[in-house]
């Protein structure tokens, strides 16, 4: 989305790019699970601002791109880790 290439960029951290490949490909299947789940229709008022590139994106771009930040803050998760455990509060 915006010409950001955050899955990459994601890859390419050092936390992301040490993780064994079964690990890295579970993490990766509990963002785009959580992210599915959360686009329910945005609708054309929805818009979320991301942090780091500063870009405005709205509907269900905007949905990902905020799913990806809370995955990476570790809203999905028990420990604070980027993964979904459903034991979050």
């Amino acid at each position: 989305m915006g010409g950001v290439q955050r899955i990459h960029a994601l890859l390419q951290q050092p936390l992301w790019s040490k993780m064994p490949a079964d690990e890295r490909t579970r993490c990766i299947l509990d963002l785009f699970i959580v992210s599915v789940l959360l686009d329910a229709g945005a609708g054309d008022v929805w818009k979320y601002k991301e942090q780091n590139s500063g870009q405005t994106i709205s509907r269900s771009e905007g949905l990902a791109v905020a799913s990806l930040d809370m995955f990476l803050a570790g809203v999905f998760s028990s420990d604070g880790s980027p993964r979904a455990d459903g034991k979050c509060t």
